[in-house]
């Protein structure tokens, strides 16, 4: 995944093959699509929270569990999972 610039911003790994993916704990290419789709819905999410007044525009680990228990509650399915 890449951003505006070009910059890379995460590699999300899969294999194919189910005994390779198994032996190397690797995911499928649905699962690895699922959370790149994910990982490009976070400033939108993000953006969203601190409209709605669930989250401010800096928080950390405890603060972004909450954020996304809250958002998940409010939106349920948008994460696709």
């Amino acid at each position: 995944m890449r951003d505006y610039n070009n910059q890379a911003l995460a590699y999300v790994y899969f294999e194919d093959e189910p005994g390779r993916q198994s032996a190397t704990k690797l995911l499928s290419k649905d699962e690895a699509r699922r959370i790149a789709v994910n990982i490009v819905k976070l400033p939108e999410l993000l953006r969203w929270a601190v409209q709605q007044g669930v989250a401010g525009t800096h928080f950390g680990k405890s603060q972004l569990y909450q954020l996304l228990s809250a958002i998940e509650q409010s939106e349920p399915g948008l994460f696709g999972v």
